[in-house]
């Protein structure tokens, strides 16, 4: 299949030099190449960055383009042109710069250590033990599993602890208790007095602001310095390791990230008759890329072979640079199958009429389907290779430390995706893998969807204000990972001593607010259009009296108050920035005790590996 693939290619980012009115000049960024083109090619660069065979370039800008109709041979030609000439760069260029630096890149895989957080759910957390110690079995895997506690009931401790020692005769597992978090909390601050505050504010359950607050991300920065210089599998708690898949699934690994986030489904037997279980290892398959190079990633999933098909229909961005570093795979994460909790219920939402007509053209089915529990299929047919902030964790994630990695803020609900930014800012030239099964989560316990007006412009927390703020800085290619964290330590300090902190988050977050606003107005008015139009021959018309439409009318209507009245929210907006601001200060004092402490940790971990 990949072999038959013609040579593909993408054109690597230039700069653009005016000749005269019928011409101009192309020059390669990165090394300075040049050649002259048609000055109309202006118009349809963009489409070149994107790794296609030329023909199929040419095809897809004479689509585009109705001035260009009947000159794909010509267009063909031209762009053949700019190969000699340094212009355009291949795929098998990529892939042997990787593969290339793959032998010295490679080292011996860390220990891989499952870590799961539990916060006052005993039965979720009885089900997953159940879970592992069947996987146990099957794959004769004893990996090791630690249970970190965040449970706000003493009886839901209790009931954990005795479960950890109930189930200690089939697996290797370790109860990471508030008792036993404060003792290990001790003995870091012992070794640095001086960094006392900023360790209890990142790690202690009993911390003024921890305390009975959502802290997901204090558990997630206990892992990261528990496990300094190895590698972690995060579980959630209410998920099981039963491993599903399409039927028509995949090996090989594709750069970017598929379209569609997840599928609704009426019910779990429904999402279960289109999938099939799969008889992998699940952890294995995590295990088996976290931390290895980008190149010996895509060989373990695709039978040894490396081939440009996995970058085709790629943007270049969406890659790794020839000449950049050698990267690895920073983290990795799978599917899920059952509840999404509420991310992304918008999304699916807007999609219903391509992705389920059926419920929106019965008004009964689509109120049971309304009111029925959430479930939804999140899982490509292939492995994607993600350059970005993709981290969601769901159901289950890899991540590797074996180098620095930064804490998240330890309260709020958004850890995930801001460590999924703070990944790509200090480690740009690393990928994540979005591996092509799904695990089960939440099934028997899930929510209704959250549709509707009062979902379209969801309220933000100071982890996702801290992530979006990330994703807006740049840092130069050359520096460190350490570097990178203190320039963004700086960042936060030197505008917080300026007095501006507040105000450039103010704006950034009325613009966020006002760009997700009109994009989701864009959408919702683009829907109602299409359901209103005359329709095609063969397609049903959705009823006016359809209650998706009027939910529809009503979230677009919703959006269009909240773009016009922006005076209230520029208001509310500030105290949220007050706060907001106050909680980036804290972390970006932390960070300073936190490298110490990753650094000490990292060399004792790895003194026990030794001995």
């Amino acid at each position: 299949m990949a072999a038959s693939i013609p040579r593909l290619y993408a054109l690597a980012d230039c700069a653009i030099q005016p000749i005269d009115d019928r011409s101009m000049m192309l020059i390669r960024l990165d090394t300075g190449a040049v050649a002259a083109v048609d000055i109309r090619w202006q118009s349809f660069l963009d489409y070149l960055k994107v790794f296609r065979s030329l023909s199929d370039h040419a095809a897809v800008i004479v689509s585009r383009f109705p001035n260009l109709q009947g000159q794909p041979h010509t267009l063909e030609e031209s762009l053949g042109q700019l190969i000699p000439r340094g212009l355009l760069y291949s795929a098998d260029d990529v892939l042997a710069q990787l593969d290339s630096n793959s032998a010295s890149a490679a080292r011996k895989p860390k220990p891989l250590t499952l870590c799961i957080r539990t916060c006052d759910r005993p039965d979720a957390l009885h089900r997953l033990l159940n879970s592992c110690a069947e996987h146990a079995k099957t794959f004769n895997h004893p990996w090791p599993i630690e249970i970190l506690e965040d449970s706000r009931r003493a009886q839901h401790r209790s009931t954990n602890a005795a479960l950890v020692e109930n189930f200690s005769e089939q697996l290797t597992l370790k109860y990471i208790g508030f008792e036993q978090q404060e003792i290990w909390l001790a003995s870091l601050v012992e070794q640095a007095p001086e960094d006392s505050e900023a360790l209890h504010w990142l790690l202690d359950p009993q911390y003024p602001d921890n305390r009975d607050q959502p802290s997901h991300g204090r558990l997630y920065n206990l892992a990261f310095l528990r496990h300094a210089g190895e590698r972690i599998l995060m579980v959630d708690d209410d998920a099981t390791l039963n491993a599903w898949r399409w039927p028509d699934a995949q090996s090989e690994p594709l750069f970017g990230l598929s379209g569609r986030a997840a599928l609704p489904m009426p019910n779990v037997s429904a999402a279960q008759s289109v999938l099939t279980r799969t008889e992998l290892d699940p952890i294995a398959a995590h295990g088996a890329v976290l931390g290895q190079p980008i190149a010996t990633a895509i060989r373990v999933n695709n039978n040894n072979q490396l081939e440009s098909s996995c970058l085709q229909s790629s943007m270049i961005e969406s890659v790794p640079h020839p000449y950049a570093r050698p990267g690895r795979i920073r983290y990795t994460r799978n599917g899920f199958l059952g509840d999404t909790g509420s991310i992304n219920d918008q999304q699916y939402f807007y999609r219903l009429r391509l992705d389920a007509p059926a419920l929106v053209l019965s008004a009964e089915s689509y109120r049971r389907f309304r009111n029925a529990p959430r479930c939804a299929i999140s899982v490509p047919k292939r492995p994607e290779l993600l350059n970005g902030s993709h981290f969601h964790h769901t159901t289950c994630a890899g991540l590797d430390l074996s180098d620095l990695i930064p804490p998240v803020l330890p309260r709020g609900r958004n850890e995930d995706s801001l460590l999924g930014a703070l990944l790509r800012f200090l480690y740009p030239q690393d990928f994540g893998m979005r591996l092509n099964f799904a695990l089960e989560h939440r099934l028997d316990s899930t929510s209704t969807w959250q549709f509707g007006p009062k979902f379209a412009v969801p309220t933000k927390d100071a982890a996702e204000a801290l992530e979006r703020w990330i994703n807006l800085l740049p840092a130069p290619a050359e520096i460190t990972a350490a570097q990178r964290m203190q320039l963004l330590a700086n960042t936060i300090t030197g505008l917080s001593t300026e007095g501006k902190l507040s105000t450039r988050i103010a704006s950034m977050l009325l613009q966020e607010q006002q760009q997700g606003a009109a994009i989701q107005f864009a959408i919702t008015r683009s829907e109602l259009s299409a359901v209103t139009a005359e329709t095609p021959k063969g397609e049903t018309p959705v009823s006016p009296q359809s209650p998706w439409r009027g939910e529809l009318f009503a979230t677009n209507q919703q959006l269009l108050s909240s773009l016009q009245s922006t005076t209230d929210q520029q208001e509310i907006d500030k105290q949220q920035a007050g706060r907001y601001a106050d909680q980036f200060q804290r972390y970006a004092a932390s960070l300073p005790a936190w490298q110490k402490a990753f650094e000490r940790q990292s060399e004792m971990n790895g003194l026990k590996q030794w001995e």
